[in-house]
């Protein structure tokens, strides 16, 4: 009898064990990169569902490289790169098989680097996943970033290279970080919180006008500016939501309508334009 036990339970385990290896599937190494030859600008769509997602700078004679480890057997992968004139236009997407999409415990690792010598636009799709966007030093001209249940942090630590015309941001129940916007030279920002947490920086050298379009559904939202710049914030909440804005630094014009002391004599100039529904938002002054 115990020898029986014994049998079954050492075949239950070679059973368990033949399921989860052909559960995980193989691992697959991608590597693509172009050199920068008369490429004048660069637009990139990537949709990216599941797994983590790094973006930064690579060698700048290489237009791009990606370079990501997979599982084969959970995860369809697409790529294109072509030219249209001297525009290079880069496609990339990754998404999980079908029954996988909700499983995060996966092997889904990508890095994109991409050249500071061009103008380079942005449509990012971000599913359930972490992406993580090191911006600063590359010449970023528009970026736009549709965000489902991700962790997402986008940073500008260098002055990005060319004036960005607008940044969009509609973000679902994740978590979003913009930092050192003021080294990003924008000048529109709209973002669309859902109903997770986000951190706004404006931090950085800042000195150019700029708008920002700022709105929050049942989420909460930090925003961080510096003290150096002129700031005017157009506030819309409701009964359910809370703006909270520092009167030591801010004066109440009129009813919503609030300015920082030094307008005036400010460099640089940010107006703010922030609609609350359900949520709560926070202004810093750094």
């Amino acid at each position: 009898m115990t020898g029986n036990r014994t049998a079954l339970t050492f075949s239950t385990l070679i059973a368990a064990f033949l399921f989860a290896s052909s559960a995980i599937g193989e691992m697959v190494t991608e590597e693509k990169e172009v050199v920068l030859t008369d490429e004048e600008a660069l637009d990139i769509e990537i949709d990216f569902g599941l797994g983590e997602l790094f973006i930064d700078a690579c060698d700048p004679d290489k237009a791009f490289r990606l370079e990501g480890d997979y599982e084969d057997e959970r995860f369809e992968y697409d790529y294109d790169y072509r030219k249209n004139k001297r525009e290079g236009r880069l496609y990339f997407d990754i998404s999980a098989e079908s029954g996988n999409w909700h499983d995060r415990d996966v092997d889904n690792e990508w890095r994109l680097g991409l050249t500071d010598r061009i103008p380079i636009e942005f449509k990012v799709d971000i599913g359930a996943a972490s992406c993580e966007m090191r911006l600063g030093g590359l010449s970023v001209r528009r970026l736009w970033l549709d965000i489902g249940a991700a962790d997402c942090n986008i940073s500008f630590e260098e002055l990005n290279g060319c004036e960005l015309d607008r940044i969009v941001v509609d973000a679902g129940a994740s978590s979003v970080t913009l930092e050192e916007l003021g080294n990003a030279r924008f000048g529109m920002l709209k973002f669309k919180g859902g109903v997770g947490s986000s951190d706004i920086d404006f931090s950085g050298k800042f000195d150019f006008d700029a708008e920002a379009d700022i709105s929050v559904g049942l989420g909460s939202v930090n925003i961080i500016v510096p003290e150096h710049i002129g700031v005017r914030i157009y506030a819309e909440d409701t009964f359910l939501s809370s703006i909270d804005i520092p009167k030591r630094h801010f004066e109440e014009i009129e009813r919503d309508f609030y300015e920082s002391r030094n307008w005036d004599d400010a460099e640089g100039h940010l107006e703010i334009t922030l609609q609350v529904g359900m949520g709560s938002a926070n202004i810093d002054v750094r």
